[in-house]
This record gives C-alpha cells, sequence and structure tokens, in this order.
C-alpha cells in the first residue's frame, strides 16, 4: 500500500507541476488576458476624466483615442446589464478622478426588458461579495485555472493574438448592405419585443444606484443613448407606446435628479441615417465610433461637463 501510494504522489507531483506551469503560461497570453475583453478592467489607469459604462453599444461606439487630450475609458462590455454595471461602477469608480464624469447608457433595451449577461467575465473582475450565485467550481474554472475552461484555446500558448487584437475596435470596418440592415433590424427587434417587458421598475431603480454611486463619489453621471440606424427607429415607432415609454423612463430620472444630464441621440440624424457607419442595426463601426465620440465630447465641452 506504502509503495502505491508513493507511486501515486511521483506520478502526480510532475503532473500538477505541468498543469501549473501551463496554467501561469495561458495566464500570460494576450488571448486569456483580453476575453471578453476583460482587460478593459484589469488594465484601467487612474485619474480618470471622462470614462462609460454599458452594453456592447457604447462598447463599440466610443473611440477615445481620436481625443488623446482627455483622459478617458471605455468600460462598457458585450451584454452588460444594469445590476452588474452597479457592481462595475461599485469597484472601479475609485479609478475616476473628483469631477469626473461618468456616461451611463439608456438603450431601449434598458428601459423595460431584463437580458443575462455573461457569468465568465465577472469572476476576473468583480470580488466573490458582488457575484450573483457565486459558484467555487466556476471560480477555479473560470479565475484561479482558466486553462480548466480553455478548451481549444488552449493553443493561445503557443499562437497568441497580437496586441492589436485585444481591442474591441480590431477589424471593424465592414458595413452591411440596405438589404442586410434591414434584416437584422427586422430580427433583433422582433427578438427584442419578444422578451419579457416587466423590467422597468427595476431597471428604474439600478439606474438610480449607479447614479448615487456617482454623486457620492464626487463624479458627474451623465445619461446617453445612443443612435441606432434609422431602420431600427422605424420599427419601433409601430410598437405603440414604446417611444413614450422610453421617453418616460429619462424624464422620470430627470425628476428625480434635478440637474441630471441626458444626451440623447438615439434618432439623430446625422448617424441614424449614415449606414456607412455601423456595422450593423444598432453597433457602430471603426468610422461611425471616431465621429460619433468626437460629437460627444464636443457637446459635452458645450454644456462645460468637461474641458
Amino acid at each position: 500500500m506504502k509503495r502505491f501510494v508513493l507511486k501515486f504522489f511521483l506520478f502526480l507531483i510532475p503532473v500538477a507541476a505541468f498543469f501549473l506551469a501551463m496554467n501561469t503560461l495561458y495566464e500570460r497570453t494576450n488571448y486569456w488576458r483580453s476575453k471578453d475583453y476583460a482587460n478593459k478592467y484589469t488594465d484601467a489607469p487612474y485619474d480618470i476624466e471622462l470614462g462609460n459604462v454599458g452594453s456592447s453599444i457604447p462598447c463599440y461606439a466610443l473611440k477615445y483615442d481620436v481625443v488623446p487630450e482627455v483622459k478617458a475609458w471605455n468600460f462598457a462590455n458585450l451584454c452588460e446589464t444594469y445590476p452588474v454595471t452597479v457592481k462595475v461602477v461599485k469597484n472601479y469608480i475609485k479609478h475616476f478622478k473628483a469631477g469626473a464624469v461618468i456616461l451611463i447608457e439608456i438603450p431601449y433595451f434598458g428601459v423595460r426588458s431584463r437580458v443575462n449577461s455573461y457569468r465568465e467575465r465577472y469572476y476576473k473582475i468583480l470580488p466573490k461579495e458582488d457575484m450573483d450565485k457565486w459558484k467555487f467550481s466556476e471560480w477555479l474554472a473560470y479565475c484561479k485555472f482558466p486553462l480548466l475552461s480553455s478548451g481549444r484555446f488552449k493553443t493561445a500558448i503557443f499562437h497568441d493574438i497580437s496586441k492589436e487584437e485585444m481591442s474591441p475596435f480590431y477589424n471593424r470596418n465592414e458595413t452591411l448592405t440596405e438589404e442586410e440592415l434591414w434584416e437584422y433590424s427586422k430580427k433583433s427587434h422582433d427578438n427584442y419585443i419578444s422578451s419579457p417587458q416587466n423590467g422597468y421598475e427595476q431597471n428604474f431603480k439600478e439606474v438610480s444606484e449607479i447614479i448615487d454611486l456617482c454623486r457620492d463619489n464626487k463624479t458627474v453621471p451623465v445619461l446617453v443613448s445612443y443612435p441606432p440606424v434609422d431602420m431600427w427607429n422605424e420599427l419601433f415607432s409601430a410598437d405603440p407606446g414604446f417611444f413614450e415609454t422610453f421617453e418616460r423612463f429619462t424624464k422620470e430620472l430627470q425628476d428625480k435628479y434635478p440637474g441630471l444630464a441626458y444626451l440623447d441621440y438615439s434618432r439623430d440624424g446625422n448617424f441614424t441615417k449614415r449606414h456607412e457607419y455601423y456595422k450593423d442595426a444598432v453597433h457602430m463601426n471603426n468610422a461611425g465610433a471616431e465621429a460619433f465620440t468626437l460629437k460627444l465630447v464636443g457637446d459635452l465641452r458645450a454644456r462645460g461637463l468637461i474641458k
């Protein structure tokens, strides 16, 4: 029996050492560091003057390298919803300087619907107490020993992505044809209206929490609605009460918080009609992101919110 145990440990020790070495190499890859754009959080600087949170829409719409004179950072990420954004703001607001502006997304789907966020990425960027239904097994697989959940992507150890590919803006220059844009708009609109529409009160509560966090930490919250293509607006305008509910959401927030700024580009024809600015019906390509970022920063300056 002793001989068996000895042989087992003699076998286990080199296997464990090999696994730990490979796990360390995987954690050092550009692929792992930027998986689900988690590097947005781990690489965030301090003393930020302008930043934003939200979903994939602002993730791809705000390209701050066109305004290098402003110390800005884009914290938005794919499928991020208000419950998670509250936790992100809570944990990363320390990266903002006093008086900084934080842009809070008010999208169409953020008024009435409730959409789940990705879970995997948040094990890397949020503490246990801020994770919904934290699981030890998931923490091991997604955070402590990510090689366990890497699948075929463990090959990044030997064939990593470039630093340029770590950016959300890598290779985002495509556009769709008019027919493709219409098909995308119709499909995404239909998916939206078929989802549960009972989230108004909870979404309002969570946006209020974000605003309170900003103000309590001496930063300036600003609401922003980003522009989709005009086809999307055309489809939503046929839904009874849709835009009335959308507008009521921000009005009630401004009534609750006097002086709260709101920049609404959702029906701004300077963007919605410029289909060459879009990769799909709601997400901008790089040309659109650069034009929109310049416009938004100019509007913030005109209101005296940033220098």
